[in-house]
């Protein structure tokens, strides 16, 4: 499957998954305290 396959916004949302993955570990200790909501 080519990703030209997808719509947009899902490839937007791809690419921001990326960023966060790929970010300093900050974000990481950030989605650790979304899990105490």
């Amino acid at each position: 499957m080519e990703i030209d396959d997808f719509p947009s916004h899902i490839i937007k949302e791809i690419k921001n998954m990326w960023e966060i993955w790929n970010s300093p570990p900050r974000l990481s200790t950030d989605s650790l305290h979304l899990d105490y909501i």
